[in-house]
């Protein structure tokens, strides 16, 4: 960006001067050496245009420069302090201008009460522990499904529209086990909404109570831990977060002799070994019969997909939504 921008003659505007172009926001920002948001904030005139830049698209599109003013870019600073100095003035009646003074005083005060006071940014914020439960092993279940934790950070993504009901519940079912809320961010450039909490102390219990991991969960290996697998209560659940993150349920459609069938399949897809060979394993000890193909483990049989509804049911409407279809 140059020292100067520029301000149109009163019959041009800018905005009308950029749509004339006839250029792409893409084009305009490569030619400008600046980001799109740039271009779009000069088209709605938010802020005046970079000089520099005006000569760039000049030359670009073989235009001679139109009228144009140029106005320092930072000609508001001065006026900016008068009316800061002003304020100063009125309330205290002087300006204070002896540095060494107000250095002398701060270190007084740091020496006296500020080295001992607490700063809230800093004090680790203790979120609630609870036990293990069949809503904890759903927690699990989710968070190896769309789950993701970082170093201070846990997140779940979930497609924005197709299930903005279950993220409600998701975010209820966060704030019941360790009362602390989700907050709802969409994610740039795509169709998917992460829920996210901060806490540091909520992180360490995940990895360290749960048996969750930071980081790729395919490479850092994460799996169903233990003391779920020990527990038919907790297995149900945690497969249930499991099936209604990563898994799909779908009506299949075929003809054969002029008849048209048409019955349910449900599907788990991931590329963990580990993770498909877990839930291949709690469908079959809750008397299903899945088959393992590629990287997705089925339930082919109708009478599969019934009795896992049954048994395990789920939380997204989604799933529910095509399964009463």
């Amino acid at each position: 960006m140059s020292e100067y921008q520029v301000k149109f003659h009163h019959a041009l505007q800018q905005s009308r001067w950029l749509a004339a172009t006839n250029l792409p926001v893409k084009t305009m920002a490569e030619v400008c050496n600046c980001a799109e948001r740039t271009i779009r904030d000069w088209k709605r005139e938010k802020f005046l245009m970079d000089y520099e830049a005006l000569l760039a698209l000049c030359r670009y599109t073989r235009s001679p420069k139109p009228k144009v003013k140029k106005v320092p870019r930072y000609r508001h600073l001065s006026e900016a302090g008068r009316k800061g100095g002003e304020v100063v003035y009125a309330k205290y009646g002087r300006v204070p201008t002896d540095s060494a003074r107000r250095l002398s005083a701060w270190r007084k005060w740091w020496k006296a009460e500020g080295q001992y006071k607490q700063n809230t940014i800093l004090v680790r914020k203790v979120v609630k522990r609870p036990r293990r439960s069949v809503f904890l092993a759903e927690f699990v279940g989710v968070m190896l499904g769309d789950g993701g934790i970082s170093g201070r950070q846990l997140t779940v993504t979930l497609h924005a529209i197709d299930d903005r009901e279950y993220g409600k519940y998701i975010s209820s079912l966060i704030t019941k086990l360790f009362d602390v809320p989700a907050s709802v961010r969409r994610k740039r450039a795509s169709v998917a909404n992460d829920y996210v909490v901060s806490r540091t102390d909520l992180v360490d219990f995940c990895v360290e109570e749960l048996g969750l991991v930071r980081g790729h969960k395919i490479e850092k290996g994460a799996d169903v831990p233990d003391w779920i697998r020990r527990d038919r209560r907790f297995v149900i659940a945690c497969l249930r977060g499991l099936i209604d993150t990563d898994g799909s349920l779908f009506i299949h459609e075929y003809r054969s002799k002029n008849r048209r069938y048409r019955y349910k399949k449900l599907n788990f897809c991931s590329r963990s070994p580990l993770l498909l060979r877990s839930v291949y394993d709690m469908m079959i000890s809750l008397g299903l019969h899945p088959h393992v193909r590629g990287s997705m483990v089925c339930l082919d049989s109708q009478a599969d997909v019934v009795l896992y509804m049954k048994l395990v049911g789920s939380k997204n409407v989604k799933h529910l939504k095509r399964y009463l279809k």
